[in-house]
């Protein structure tokens, strides 16, 4: 779900509303926010290739804090800035994701962005949603500070502040501070300290031999396993490999890179 191109159509009678930068605080739920049914939901796109812990701990922070009634998980069906990139099939990256969230009653996994005709456009899967539940009070679509930097390249971005809040929570090396002024005063920011997990670095260290265990869910690890995802074979993706130090040096056996420690000659 993102990104660029130009000129979209708006379907009529659609909500929207704009915010102001703000942070989220712990406050005590309002009870007429419980008693509804959702009134405040959380949509968190991405490809989930694979899904990761940060990724988890990301939608649990805003649910808590906004006080949502549910996150709704969308894999992207063909992410405008990966049409040239070799994906792992839509329906195993469905599969992870609701592997990896399906212990959260208030968290839920969708295919919607399939239904849709392709690129898979942030603007059009807001505008679906805004037309498919009218009963929703108010959308919440999450995203990566390196989402917010980029947000002027994206398709329509005036329209999809138009259509959701946006809430921003902090990546490493995309300092929140460098975006358009414009896009930071209509945002929350959601303050958690920078998760230094990506997807991109997962699937190296599988390609590498080296385990994801504890980096996504042990669920996740087993498909990535079972389906020799990002070049895993067996046992891979959960075990990893012990790796042996270079001669005259201790090895820590370990599932990443080994750290070699200098023998002591006292």
């Amino acid at each position: 779900m993102v990104c660029h191109s130009e000129g979209t159509e708006r379907p009529k009678n659609l909500g929207g509303g704009e915010g102001e930068l703000r942070e989220c605080l712990n406050e005590e739920r309002n009870e007429e926010v419980g008693m509804t049914p959702c009134r405040k939901v959380g949509i968190l796109g991405g490809t989930f290739d694979p899904p990761h812990m940060a990724h988890l701990v990301v939608a649990q922070e805003a649910l808590e804090r906004l006080f949502l009634d549910r996150v709704i998980f969308l894999p992207a069906f063909v992410p405008p800035h990966k049409t040239n990139v070799q994906m792992t099939p839509f329906d195993t990256r469905l599969a992870m994701v609701h592997a990896a969230i399906k212990d959260n009653p208030r968290f839920e996994v969708w295919d919607l962005e399939r239904t849709m005709t392709p690129p898979s456009y942030t603007v059009r899967t807001l505008y679906v949603l805004r037309e498919d539940h009218p009963e929703w009070k108010e959308i919440f679509l999450i995203v990566g500070s390196d989402a917010l930097l980029e947000l002027e390249s994206w398709k329509d971005p005036d329209e999809i502040l138009r259509l959701c809040s946006l809430v921003v929570f902090p990546r490493p090396e995309y300092p929140i501070e460098h975006a358009p002024i414009v896009f930071r005063s209509q945002s929350t920011l959601l303050r958690i300290p920078p998760l230094p997990i990506s997807s991109t670095y997962l699937r190296e260290r599988v390609g590498g031999g080296h385990s994801i265990r504890y980096w996504v869910h042990d669920r996740v690890a087993d498909i990535v396993e079972q389906e020799e995802l990002y070049g895993a074979a067996a046992g891979e993706a959960t075990q990893g490999g012990m790796n042996c130090a270079p001669q005259g040096k201790a090895c820590i056996y370990s599932t990443g890179p080994p750290w070699p420690i200098e023998h002591s000659t006292a």
